[in-house]
């Protein structure tokens, strides 16, 4: 059960990334594919550091290339991220989020043979069911509806992420190995847009901001590859409880740090949906 101890790890480190990129992507930075650049670049050096620090870079050539396409796969899902979390509330967004479990539990028990027990699958669904709470709205605008189409595209991308590094960690012994490989697709995706895309930045850019996503993801693929894919991204699903909390202190701070509709019913919706996800990320440990 050591892969528990990674996976609150990211979750933490995932929460504060969260908040920081909501303020980010809304006020000072408001492009998205310059922010992918950034974060992409930020993982890139990391993990080559990591890859050569642990001395073993050479892997076969093709866990090599899958471990690369997990890495463009994880820029196209960031790129998509920053693009709706600049124009939709962080604490709706991070549940939809959550719906990726879902999907990696259904292609891990036929590609992994990864059996879960009944009280873990019941969980998922509970997690689900919270999701839905936090997201429903009974009057919808279609441009809101158009961005939750869009993130759930992001899930898939993240989902292929998981499944893609979690088949590179079954084949391969050295961890950093993959994370190094991961890194230089991660690096494709942001480079070719950049090279059309001229950024529009309101302030100076903050060359920082990825640091804290890629710690989290650092040691979420740690728990990937210690316990069950769908396991570690289901626990990583409980993660909307802590960024409600941390959203509820810096809208009392400052409001204009993030923007949330915090009315007695919002709050009321968020809480009951984030109690459930939490208590279907309990449900997977047990």
């Amino acid at each position: 059960m050591s892969w528990i101890i990674f996976a609150s790890i990211t979750v933490i480190f995932f929460a504060v990334a969260n908040i920081l990129d909501k303020y980010v992507a809304s006020n000072d930075i408001r492009d998205s594919v310059y922010l992918t650049f950034i974060l992409s670049v930020t993982m890139f050096v990391i993990f080559s550091c990591l890859g050569f620090v642990g001395g073993h870079i050479l892997i076969p050539y093709n866990i090599a290339i899958i471990a690369v396409l997990a890495g463009v796969s994880y820029s196209i899902a960031v790129w998509i991220y920053y693009f709706v979390i600049e124009r939709m509330e962080v604490t709706k967004f991070m549940p939809i989020i959550a719906l990726t479990p879902a999907i990696i539990a259904v292609v891990s028990f036929f590609f992994f043979s990864e059996h879960l027990k009944l009280i873990n699958y019941l969980a998922i669904l509970i997690i689900i069911i919270g999701v839905i709470v936090i997201s429903h709205q009974k009057h919808l605008p279609s441009s809101k509806k158009y961005y939750y189409l869009i993130a759930f595209i992001s899930i898939i991308f993240f989902a292929i992420r998981d499944l893609l590094i979690k088949y590179c960690t079954m084949n391969v012994e050295h961890l950093w190995a993959v994370l190094f490989w991961a890194g230089l697709g991660g690096a494709i995706v942001p480079i070719f847009l950049i090279i059309f895309h001229h950024p529009h930045l309101r302030k100076k850019a903050k060359a920082g901001i990825g640091l804290v996503d890629v710690i989290g993801l650092v040691s979420y693929t740690k728990a990937i590859s210690l316990g069950s894919v769908a396991l570690a991204a289901s626990f990583i699903a409980t993660k909307p409880l802590i960024v409600l909390i941390l959203a509820l202190i810096v809208s009392a701070v400052s409001s204009k740090i993030i923007r949330e509709k915090f009315n007695r019913q919002t709050i009321i919706k968020k809480i009951v949906g984030t109690i459930l996800i939490v208590l279907g990320g309990i449900g997977l440990v047990l």
